[in-house]
């Protein structure tokens, strides 16, 4: 009985720390956005099923530098969904411009 209540107590631990990661992840992530986000227009260029995950939204924008890149949201857009071919603001972060969102996600507009 101990052993399986150790095996217990150790599954959790680690299913714990997995999600603090998580969480913590996509928090720096967000508050990099916050901080030196960059808006640009983009362009939704394709959405992949990702089976029973959310969909994939890539989009191609071009930086405050001219530089065109193409990337996929790191999270789902805002509602209305855009459709393959539609333009919408979004927030980089110039540092690493994989980093992406929607503008409409309310987090504010960017530099």
């Amino acid at each position: 009985m101990n052993r399986r209540l150790g095996m217990g107590i150790a599954i959790f631990v680690v299913l714990g720390a997995g999600m603090a990661w998580l969480v913590v992840s996509e928090w720096r992530s967000d508050s990099a956005l916050d901080r030196r986000g960059r808006g640009a227009d983009a362009t939704l260029v394709e959405i992949r099923d990702n089976g029973k995950r959310p969909d994939l939204y890539i989009v191609q924008f071009t930086t405050a530098e001219g530089e065109p890149f193409r990337t996929k949201l790191w999270q789902p857009p805002a509602d209305p969904k855009p459709a393959v071919g539609d333009t919408f603001r979004v927030i980089y972060d110039p540092r690493d411009p994989e980093l992406v969102r929607d503008a409409r996600s309310g987090h504010g507009e960017g530099r």
